[in-house]
């Protein structure tokens, strides 16, 4: 489990930040007009070594025009060739498949120069897009149908149409302010725990949270790893583990720390298709991020203190007895001078 965990990071991370995405976006702008875009879309015979952008391809209507794929690749048939990765590609068979568009999600090194010499040789299209964050992903929608088919014809319209659609859908779905979002307050967002791997700022399931008014508790840029030191002095109030389809992780499996969201019971799974892959699979995603947070309720506010008793009230002194009273008052009244009888008395 732990292997695949780190193996689903590692492909995530082949578009981390780094200092080397202004210069990837630069070469990814000449490889793109390096060959003109396909006039229609039977022309196109696409090669994806990016599970993300085979999810791209597919969402925009494109799924019958790759011929070849990675291992991780999914949403199209099994029978499609695998070609490898960025870390490893079968150039042989690359060049048997001839495919007219290569989908790439650069790694912080950038692309193999082999892999980009073969391209040049044989007049393919290097589509290559980082996908750090949501800028990125909105960055990548806009480009790729003009980079791969003619904008002035149908099918090049047409797929445009279906790329500006799925931007709009993302920024509609990011308008919305749940107050569970807010609640959450300070979250860690972790995709592996041994050890802690972290949605930091600016990565992509970061900025879904933040776009939705979250505060992300690790500020650290892209998708850093993190001690356990380290999550104990970030005290988050919300833990979300995030996982893919078939993952075997549990919220259970940080049960055995001492945090605060673990001792009440805020620590959520996030299991989710598009969980690992960026793309325009951001509205489905964002819902899912709501319903587990809304499945966690507000956080219990704190006891208040107990007011303080108030203090007795002094006794009240005794109030005298009628009779003894009205005797008393016989006795001290004063005898009158002019009383004719006063001196008998």
């Amino acid at each position: 489990m732990h292997r695949s965990i780190r193996r689903l990071a590692s492909l995530l991370l082949l578009g981390g930040v780094c200092a080397l995405v202004g210069c990837r976006q630069d070469e990814s702008s000449a490889d793109r007009a390096s060959a003109k875009p396909a006039s229609a879309q039977s022309e196109l015979r696409i090669a994806s070594l990016s599970p993300a952008l085979t999810r791209t391809a597919v969402s925009l209507g494109l799924s019958q025009r790759i011929v070849g794929r990675t291992r991780w690749c999914d949403g199209i048939p099994s029978t499609i060739a695998i070609i490898g990765d960025l870390q490893e590609f079968d150039a042989e068979r690359l060049v048997r498949l001839a495919p007219t568009d290569l989908l790439v999600q650069p790694p912080a090194a950038g692309i193999d120069p082999g892999l980009r010499a073969l391209a040049a040789r044989h007049g393919w299209r290097v589509h290559a897009f980082p996908l750090d964050g949501l800028a990125d992903i909105d960055g990548m929608l806009a480009a790729l149908p003009s980079a791969m088919l003619d904008p002035t014809t149908a099918d090049g319209a047409a797929l445009r149409a279906r790329a500006e659609a799925a931007r709009a859908a993302i920024r509609t779905a990011l308008d919305a302010r749940p107050a569970a979002v807010a609640q959450a307050g300070p979250t860690a967002i972790l995709f592996a725990i041994e050890p802690p791997l972290a949605f930091g700022r600016g990565s992509y399931l970061g900025d879904i949270f933040e776009a939705l008014g979250g505060v992300n508790a690790v500020a650290t840029a892209g998708y850093p790893a993190i001690s356990l030191e380290d999550l104990y002095r970030l005290a988050p109030r919300t833990i979300v583990l995030v996982a893919g389809e078939g993952s075997m992780l549990k919220a259970s499996a940080l049960d055995h720390l001492e945090l605060e969201a673990v001792k009440s019971g805020r620590v959520v799974l996030l299991v989710h298709d598009e969980a690992m892959r960026p793309g325009p699979g951001v509205p489905a995603l964002a819902r899912a991020l709501i319903e587990a947070l809304e499945a966690l309720g507000a956080p219990d506010a704190p006891d208040a203190p107990d007011a303080p008793d108030a203090p007795d009230a002094p006794d009240a002194p005794d109030a005298p007895d009628t009779k003894e009273a009205l005797d008393g008052l016989e006795r001290e009244r004063p005898v009158p001078r002019d009383d004719p009888l006063g001196d008998a008395r």
